[in-house]
Formats: structure tokens, C-alpha cells, sequence
């Protein structure tokens, strides 16, 4: 069993987005108990959500906001961009901004994800490198001539 220190954790999350109710919850409960609800709802609901996600088609994606929704409409969006790739003559770099014109999410998460995830980034090197495809393949003379994908 791990001991852990059930004030240190709530001081350190209070305050932070999404916490601020925690002063609250110390007047019904102990800081142990409020961690191992915590705790016995992730493991309750996270799984739910997870097979909703993998679940889940392009269309019904849009509406989904649990966690994972964005990843895989970014994944799906490179997909696409990579099939057209492959059956075109004219291929588009896969950018943080080709992704958005695909998928729409959000830039800061498009961002994030294509930066420091790992298989993605690996996903998007390895077929940009393949075609020789820069950014500035991308060009504004192209402007106006991106396919129409949509995830």
C-alpha cells in the first residue's frame, strides 16, 4: 500500500483550474476521503470514456468532449492527409495548420499534441521526410487549391 500525504496533494491542487471547490469539500470530508473518491471515480469513468472515444465515428467525434476526443480527430486528420498523399501528384506537407484545415480543433491542442506527442510526431516526420515535403511546400501560390478533407 502507498502512503500518501492527502493534505500535501489537495494544498498543491488547490487553486489551480478546476479545484477551487476544495476548501468545500474539507468541511464534509477529510482529505483522505476526498482523494480516494477522486480516485474511485477516475478508475470508474476513465475506461467509459476511453471506449467511447475509440468508439466513436468522425461525425460523432465533433460532439464527444471527453478526453481523447481531440487526439484522435488529429490522428484521423493525418490519416486522411497521408491517404491523399499517397493517391495525389500534388501533396501538402503535414503541418500544425493542415491538420487544423482537416479537423478544426483546437490550434492550442493541435499544437501541443504535434509537438510533444511522441507517435504522432514520429507519424508526421517519417511521411513528411518520405515525400521530401517541408512547410514551405505549403506555399501561398497554392493558396486557395487545399483538398477538401474533412474529419
Amino acid at each position: 500500500m502507498i502512503n500518501l500525504d492527502y493534505d500535501f496533494i489537495l494544498n498543491h491542487l488547490s487553486g489551480k483550474p478546476g479545484f477551487e471547490g476544495i476548501p468545500e469539500a474539507l468541511k464534509h470530508a477529510t482529505p483522505q476521503e476526498i482523494v480516494e473518491r477522486g480516485i474511485r471515480y477516475a478508475v470508474k469513468t476513465l475506461p467509459k470514456y476511453a471506449s467511447q472515444v475509440d468508439d466513436c465515428d468522425a461525425a460523432s467525434l465533433k460532439r464527444l468532449t471527453v478526453k481523447g476526443t481531440a487526439r484522435k480527430r488529429i490522428m484521423m486528420a493525418i490519416k486522411a492527409l497521408i491517404e491523399y498523399n499517397e493517391s495525389h501528384k500534388d501533396k501538402w506537407c503535414i503541418t500544425k495548420g493542415s491538420v487544423f484545415k482537416v479537423c478544426g480543433s483546437n490550434r492550442v491542442t493541435i499544437a501541443e499534441l504535434m509537438d510533444n506527442d511522441a507517435e504522432i510526431k514520429a507519424i508526421v516526420s517519417f511521411h513528411n521526410e518520405s515525400h521530401k515535403l517541408t512547410p514551405e511546400h505549403n506555399n501561398k501560390k497554392r493558396k486557395g487549391t487545399f483538398p477538401s478533407l474533412s474529419v
